[in-house]
This record gives structure tokens, sequence and C-alpha cells, in this order.
């Protein structure tokens, strides 16, 4: 079993069922229809945008993942459907208004996280809206790790995880975004929903519209 079909089969909302209350804040839903969920675990963004009437896609790695969110589309009556897929392979098949990547990019090395958030890109439609956030390098876990002597907690570091390849300069989230930004937030110490994460990380949210 992957980490994130254990993670998911384990606890019901792992992270939670709310969006990000930034991307409820700033994308604009007039006209849009269509929107993809990249990397969307049990669906908190999808299951969002699709109760404001939007056909929404997701993809995930994790089958449990999708298979929740799947479940929870159902019972909810909405328009969504999700899929087994993973981003490595993924290549986009048609555009979107919408696309959302949200805490995903960090699961790949570098070089591999550019040309999926390039595929990314290239499923924005003309007009259309990419929404990425990341956990930062440099950022607040990373100094409390070095202040504490406490091995134990270190060892229950989000980041002890072999799934986290990557922590993104900012300079680098930017430039995978890649278009001007409609908004932008970084918030510093931001606290995990999960209780075996004891630290706190820094966030870059960045939402970008194609012209």
């Amino acid at each position: 079993m992957s980490f994130f079909d254990a993670l998911y089969a384990g606890a019901a909302s792992v992270y939670g069922e709310a969006p990000d209350e930034f991307l409820v804040e700033h994308l604009p839903l007039g006209g849009v229809r269509s929107a993809l969920d990249a990397g969307g675990g049990e669906g908190r963004h999808a299951l969002w945008i699709a109760r404001t009437g939007v056909t929404t896609e997701l993809i995930d790695s994790s089958e449990a993942a999708v298979k929740r969110c799947a479940s929870r589309a159902r019972d909810a009556g909405l328009a969504l459907h999700a899929n087994a897929v993973d981003l490595r392979s993924w290549e986009p098949q048609r555009v979107y208004d919408v696309v959302i990547a949200a805490i995903v990019l960090h699961a790949f090395k570098i070089t591999r996280a550019a040309d999926v958030a390039q595929r990314l890109r290239r499923a924005v439609a003309p007009g259309g809206y990419l929404y990425l956030s990341a956990h930062l390098a440099g950022g607040a876990e990373e100094r409390m790790r070095r202040e504490t002597a406490q091995e134990e907690r270190a060892e229950r570091s989000f980041y002890a995880h072999d799934h986290i390849k990557t922590l993104f300069t900012e300079e680098e989230m930017r430039a995978m975004a890649a278009w001007e930004p409609v908004a932008s937030e970084r918030v510093e110490g931001e606290r995990c929903p999960r209780p075996e994460c004891p630290y706190p990380h820094d966030v870059l949210r960045i939402l970008v519209q194609r012209r």
C-alpha cells in the first residue's frame, strides 16, 4: 500500500473538509463552468467548487482518496468525476476554466515539479485560472528543527516522510505559476491539521490567470 493510500484509508478528512480561504476569497467564479483539482486527495477543493455548480474533475494517485471523494460527491448529487491518476505521467486531454494544485508539487523533485506545473498550465483555458500552493524552504519548520534537540519530535516531522521531495523557494513557485498573479499570500508558521505534524511551515498560495 502506498503512503497516500495508507494515509487516506486510515482516517476521514485528513486535511479537513474546508477549501483554502484564500481560494474562496480570490477566485472569480463568474463564467467558470469547468474545474480540475489535480492531486486533490479527498476533494476539499473539488467538492467546494462543484457545489457552486461547476462541472469538476479530481485526479489523485491515491485510490483510497479518490473513492472517498467520489462517494461524497454521489451523496451530495454533485457533478464531480474522480479518477486515480499519477501526475507523473498525466497529460491534459482538455482545458478547464480553473485548475487547482494545492500542496501537491512538493511530492516531486524540482525538475519533475516544473514539468508537472507546465502541464497544469497547458490544462488552463484562455482566460482561466491556475491555483498553486506549496510549503516553502527556509521557513518556520526548518527553524524549529534547528532550534530543538528533541530528536523524537524531529522524527515525527511532516517533512520526515519520503513523499516530501522538495521545499521550494518563493521564486521557484512564482516561476512555476508563470503568469501574472491575480492574488498571492505567504503565511509564516502555518500549522498542519494532521496531529502527527508537530512543526509549523511557511506556505505560499498564488492564483494566476491565463491571458
